[in-house]
Order: structure tokens, then C-alpha cells, then sequence
């Protein structure tokens, strides 16, 4: 389980386009303050169907959008590891 897990279930629950949340705002879900170890942690998102966009220091906020892409970043993975089984395609 993720420490982040549950900010991504609060996106994914939400089902919005696009979320702007403050840090503040990220404490109140996670119950703790974001930390450098947010910037790993942002790929898992992918997995929920969202990325992280943009991060700003200044307004202290974290920009998070619906990811537009068909297949999730496992899929992805798989198709590049294993090209052969498209070769007949």
C-alpha cells in the first residue's frame, strides 16, 4: 500500500477532469504534509487514470489532470517488453 494511496482513491472517487489542490488541501486527505517523496510517488497516479501536471512552490499547490491515454502504463510496459506478440498484428 502506498503512502499517497489515499490521495489517489480520493481523485479516482471524484471522477473530475481536472484537480488544482493545495497542500493544505493534500494534508486534510492524507492526514500528513507532502514531502520530497511525492516525486516518486506521482507515477502510481498513472495507474488511477490521472498525472501529475504541474507542481508549484509559489502558490503551493499541485495541478492534477485526467490521463488521456488508452492504456494504462502496465499495458504499456508489457507491448515494450514483449513486442513479439504484436508482430503478427
Amino acid at each position: 500500500m502506498s503512502k499517497y494511496e489515499a490521495l489517489w482513491e480520493y481523485i479516482k472517487g471524484n471522477k473530475k477532469d481536472e484537480y488544482r489542490l493545495t497542500c493544505e488541501e493534500i494534508k486534510n486527505i492524507l492526514g500528513f504534509d507532502i514531502d520530497h517523496s511525492f516525486l516518486t510517488y506521482k507515477k502510481e497516479l498513472l495507474d488511477y487514470g490521472y498525472e501529475v501536471k504541474k507542481i508549484s512552490l509559489k502558490e503551493k499547490s499541485v495541478l492534477i489532470v485526467k490521463n488521456k491515454k488508452k492504456f494504462s502504463s502496465f499495458f504499456c510496459l508489457y507491448i515494450t517488453t514483449k513486442p513479439q506478440i504484436f508482430q503478427d498484428l
